[in-house]
């Protein structure tokens, strides 16, 4: 995989993110950062390898581009979900908000996403708790959530949610 910024330069580059959209006197250990950031890396390779795509794959390397709304989206969403796997709620917490500040999707650290899946472009989109298959997409303004007694969908084999839909409740989508 080929990243836009060397990894030491990527974690700093979070790290004072954080702290400047977030200035309440607890700025986050480095350390918290790598620990989660490591992590997230990994999770992004196997994200992105099967992905044949103009901006995701080039020179047969899968690419990482920090300057890339799409990418840096789903990389908070790792870093926030494995500070969550972590116990680190603060941590989770301020690269959700980051995330979410950011590129407009409201993807709660405790949601479980497939290792394979592509967020295009999605601003206004709203993943809840719901089953995840594997190679899942989503496209702008998406809303997977839930009813008032918590019942989520369930997706099954690969999927596609195109522009301003909505899964919501007890449904299996295949």
């Amino acid at each position: 995989m080929k990243y836009s910024l060397n990894i030491g330069d990527l974690s700093q580059y979070l790290k004072r993110q954080i702290d400047f959209l977030y200035p309440d006197k607890t700025f986050v250990k480095l350390s918290f950062i790598n620990e989660c950031f490591g992590l997230a890396l990994e999770r992004i390779k196997v994200c992105f390898d099967p992905i044949i795509e103009k901006y995701y794959f080039k020179e047969n390397n899968s690419i990482f581009n920090h300057l890339h709304g799409d990418h840096y989206a789903t990389f908070l969403y790792f870093v926030s979900n494995n500070a969550f796997k972590l116990e680190n709620i603060s941590l989770a917490t301020k690269v959700h908000l980051l995330k979410k500040a950011m590129f407009g999707i409201d993807l709660f650290y405790d949601v479980e996403l497939p290792d394979h899946f592509m967020l295009s472009h999605p601003i206004g989109t709203v993943l809840g708790k719901a089953k995840y298959s594997d190679f899942f997409l989503v496209h702008q303004q998406v809303t997977v959530g839930g009813t008032n007694d918590l019942l989520y969908p369930s997706f099954e084999g690969s999927a596609i949610l195109f522009s301003n839909s909505s899964v919501i409740g007890n449904v299996s989508y295949n």
